[in-house]
């Protein structure tokens, strides 16, 4: 029984440190959108202005 509870909290924490890594993925491929359309965002606006 006990080393089944071992094995059931090993997968646990393996499946806590996925769901991690897939959050900081998430999450910098939105600050890399961000900072890709940020610039053209400011460009953009700066366009209308000079219109």
């Amino acid at each position: 029984m006990k080393p089944q509870r071992e094995q059931y909290k090993r997968m646990a924490a393996c499946e806590r440190k996925a769901a991690m890594l897939v959050e900081i993925a998430n999450l910098l491929s939105f600050g890399l959108d961000v900072l890709l359309f940020l610039p053209l965002l400011l460009l953009g606006g700066a366009a209308l202005l000079w219109i």
